[in-house]
């Protein structure tokens, strides 16, 4: 897990991004960047971690740290999790890609004293136009090997246009600034992590 610890000039935004099997959690609280810090697996499950400014949460510290960039630029907590999710999608591909979907729940700091109504995007995938009922039955039986594995297990995914929806409504960054990233790490390369690495030999 790695955190990015913050501070930046938001009363309160909460930004929980659930995408596939992961979430992207930042809080941004109040006004100039602090540091990273990287946890180890086994310290992260001891030790909790403490930030009185904001932070940026991902599993990967290339990712969050790419999040906290927007923030220090003067975005907010739309862009830091926009720039987070699409940097998760190159540098945790098996399970945080651009093929998955999920929904977002951004709530605004107060303005006057006075809450702001939180905003729900939903991106989950959906079943493809020709899709049917009885598409994963094999002789009268559910088969889940059909319905989890190969092309027919695929939705139409709704990562990307998530996202940029996000970006578009309620973020102050461009997309070329918050793809930057993203799109050097897919063209030069990461550093591959054990759980990628298991995760390709298991597939």
């Amino acid at each position: 897990m790695s955190l990015t610890l913050l501070r930046h000039k938001f009363a309160l935004s909460l930004f929980p991004l659930s995408c596939s099997s992961y979430a992207i959690f930042i809080l941004i609280l109040m006004p100039q960047v602090q540091a990273s810090v990287q946890i180890g697996p086994q310290e992260s499950v001891r030790f909790a971690r403490e930030g009185t400014r904001g932070m940026v949460v991902a599993d990967d510290q290339q990712a969050a740290e790419w999040g906290a960039t927007p923030l220090r630029k003067g975005g907010n907590a739309i862009d830091a999790a926009v720039a987070t999710g699409f940097a998760l999608a190159v540098t945790r591909p098996h399970y945080a890609a651009l093929g998955g979907g999920g929904f977002l729940v951004f709530c605004p700091a107060p303005r006057n004293g006075q809450p702001k109504q939180c905003q729900v995007i939903d991106f989950r995938e959906k079943a493809p136009a020709l899709a049917h009922r009885d598409m994963y039955l094999r002789n009268g039986k559910a088969d889940t090997q059909v319905s989890q594995n190969g092309a027919l297990a695929s939705g139409v995914p709704g990562v990307t246009a998530g996202l940029l929806l996000a970006l578009e409504k309620y973020g102050t960054r461009p997309r070329k600034e918050i793809l930057a990233e993203p799109i050097r790490l897919a063209r030069k390369g990461i550093r591959f992590s054990t759980n990628t690495e298991q995760a390709l030999r298991s597939r």
